[in-house]
């Protein structure tokens, strides 16, 4: 539903598919993050993201590609904000790393290319 937080859709054979919409939790924010890759891998699978936060803890997360038996994951990274975000490092697929200054006030959706 585009608030930032990760919502589900699950199928399973011969039963109606499932829908789960995440309300996140009332003392985060969210904070989605979409790579911009180059032409070969627009969506950054093999990247690393590493969020610096104002009270100077960090959260990791990697851009994958499928996870699962006849899944897809999605290419948009996810974090829960108990506080404002200061830094974003991100390690590109080929290596090659890029600092973003993020806002006290950034949550919800962020576009970030190399």
């Amino acid at each position: 539903n585009a608030d930032g937080w990760p919502d589900l859709a699950a199928s399973r054979n011969d039963q109606p598919a499932l829908a789960f919409l995440h309300r996140g939790l009332a003392e985060h924010r969210p904070l989605r993050i979409v790579l911009q890759g180059s032409p070969g891998n627009p969506t950054s699978i093999g990247a690393r993201l590493t969020l610096t936060l104002t009270d100077g803890t960090t959260r990791t997360a990697e851009v994958v590609a499928a996870s699962g038996y006849y899944s897809q994951s999605s290419s948009a990274v996810f974090f829960a904000l108990p506080t404002g975000p200061r830094m974003l490092e991100v390690r590109w697929p080929d290596g090659k790393t890029s600092t973003h200054a993020l806002k006290t006030g950034d949550s919800a959706n962020l576009v970030i290319a190399p």
